[in-house]
């Protein structure tokens, strides 16, 4: 509830219709080659609101992500924007969801429509570089690959591509906005 400053004595209720306070979800990676199953993953996410600028943003969060399961070949490294996780190099991940994602803009390359997109901060001073902020497109709405869904209650997003071991890769993600 609010209470005004003006000089009526009513009280007013806010009405919050943003559905985007949280989210909490999975992602699953599994690649195969000749029906063999060589890495199945998962892994648990949680998000907070993202509290940067992010223009234009449908809804964007700071996320917080574990492996839960692992059963896979030793040589299974799948890309860490697949999965969201910190690693010694990357951390800080972040999704988000806008109508036009510029990368050219940010030194990469290409303009997305309807586009999930990761951030994440690489941070190359361990290795005598520099801390780099990096922009990428998880999946855009017409990606040949595959599909995502927006809804105020659910995120959904998943691709198959080929592997470049060989075989397939298939990302299945879905993640809840709780009430």
């Amino acid at each position: 509830t609010d209470t005004d400053t003006d000089t009526d004595t009513d009280t007013d209720t806010d009405t919050d219709t943003d559905p985007f306070l949280g989210l909490t979800g999975h992602i699953t990676i599994t690649r195969v080659l000749d029906e063999t199953l060589l890495c199945d993953r998962e892994y648990a996410l949680t998000g907070s609101p993202f509290t940067g600028v992010c223009l234009d943003c449908t809804f964007a969060f700071h996320i917080d992500s574990v492996e839960v399961r692992s059963e896979e070949d030793p040589d299974c490294h799948p890309e860490s924007h697949w999965s969201l996780t910190p690693n010694p190099l990357v951390r800080e991940w972040s999704i988000g969801h806008t109508e036009v994602l510029d990368l050219g803009a940010h030194g990469g390359v290409g303009v997305f429509y309807d586009v999930l997109f990761y951030e994440a901060v690489k941070d190359y001073t361990l290795v005598g570089g520099e801390v780099e902020y990096a922009r990428g497109a998880l999946i855009e709405a017409d990606d040949a690959y595959g599909h995502f869904e927006v809804t105020t209650d659910f995120v959904e997003w998943g691709w198959t591509q080929p592997a470049p071991s060989g075989g397939i890769d298939e990302v299945n993600a879905r993640f809840y906005f709780p009430e």
